[in-house]
């Protein structure tokens, strides 16, 4: 299993840090797709339903935080940015922080690219 350390930018480390716990995360393996928020959100996603993963501009405006989105999309973000998209068929049940169904998961890792 190979973890992948959101990034965080200055407002993220004096708001969300402090009240999380841990830092947020993305561990792949086993099969899934596994994004840790603390307890503002987390996602299971099974790589089997993944379609499609490119990278997706994260505005300053978007916030930070677990987003919500148009288009069954949530987002994992601890700072405006580049972040990975999933595209998935059909819906995964994550919280955000409340249960909800997403189509797309944008995750914040600190590395797009790996």
């Amino acid at each position: 299993m190979s973890r992948h350390d959101l990034r965080i930018g200055r407002p993220g480390r004096l708001f969300i840090l402090p009240i999380l716990w841990t830092r947020p995360h993305a561990e792949v393996g086993d099969g899934f797709v596994r994004v840790r928020f603390g307890w503002l959100g987390r996602a299971d996603v099974p790589v089997a339903s993944i379609v499609a993963a490119r990278s997706f501009p994260w505005p300053w405006w978007g916030g930070i935080g677990v987003r919500l989105g148009g288009g069954g999309l949530v987002a994992y973000m601890a700072r405006s940015g580049v972040g990975a998209m999933l595209e998935l068929e059909g819906t995964c049940r994550v919280r955000a922080p409340l249960p909800w169904s997403a189509r797309r998961i944008l995750i914040g890792v600190e590395d797009v690219e790996g």
